[in-house]
């Protein structure tokens, strides 16, 4: 039998690594035929040679020749389990930063519509989480520019993130479905609000409690920015 080499990024290890078969590939459902051959979906069971995690790839292929070779990597639409997002939210609250990093994983997975739920959650849980709960999420994003806790484009991206949480709450499920992009779109502006939020200003407290450490350190004001 034919082992073609095949690689990706392991769903278990997280590395780029070579995937070797190691179990005859699967036929599934038939999606197409003619004469002598059919097209069908197919499986085959591969070890990463840094981990042995079993991944598994999942694509479409001729029927009539699978049963001496594995799938291409044109053949291969997909790995699973797919690779897990990594994403720094060190100075997110941690159940907020929960619901983002899961926001990630349903958005890895093609599950948009979860993904984008999840988004308009963390927008809400983030202005709760700075007192702000009263009153719709319109309000509170609104609030939060008003209190100086984002600037004006970031509170826009705000609500972008509700306008399309909204549209998957209240929307028509037979409408055009959402595209891959929108929803990764969707997930960025999230994560901008966070970085506006948490990030950015814990990065800048870090930085000046720094330099008043290395100033102490030093004997007091010298290269005071405020004496010079």
């Amino acid at each position: 039998m034919f082992m073609a080499e095949m690689s990706t990024v392991c769903g278990w290890c997280g590395r780029y690594a070579n995937m070797k078969p190691c179990s005859p590939t699967a036929r599934m459902r038939e999606i197409a035929s003619g004469h002598n051959w059919a097209q069908v979906e197919v499986q085959l069971a591969c070890a990463c040679d840094y981990c042995g995690g079993i991944n598994i790839a999942v694509g479409e292929a001729t029927d009539r020749d699978m049963g001496q070779r594995t799938p291409t990597d044109d053949e291969i639409e997909h790995w699973v389990p797919g690779v897990k997002p990594v994403k720094d939210y060190e100075h997110v609250p941690e159940q907020i930063a929960a619901a983002a990093l899961e926001a990630h994983c349903c958005l890895a997975e093609s599950y948009l519509r979860g993904a984008v739920a999840i988004a308009r959650s963390v927008v809400e849980s983030t202005a709760k989480v700075k007192g702000i709960t009263s009153g719709l999420l319109h309000n509170k994003i609104d609030e939060m520019f008003d209190r100086k806790l984002i600037r004006e484009h970031v509170r826009d991206a705000a609500h972008e993130v509700r306008f399309s949480g909204n549209e998957i709450a209240h929307g028509d499920l037979v409408d055009t479905p959402l595209p891959h992009e929108d929803a990764e779109e969707i997930l960025g502006l999230m994560d901008e609000i966070l970085d506006e939020i948490f990030q950015s200003p814990a990065r800048v407290a870090q930085r000046k409690q720094k330099r008043l450490d290395r100033q102490a350190a030093q004997g007091g004001t010298q290269n005071n920015p405020s004496t010079t």
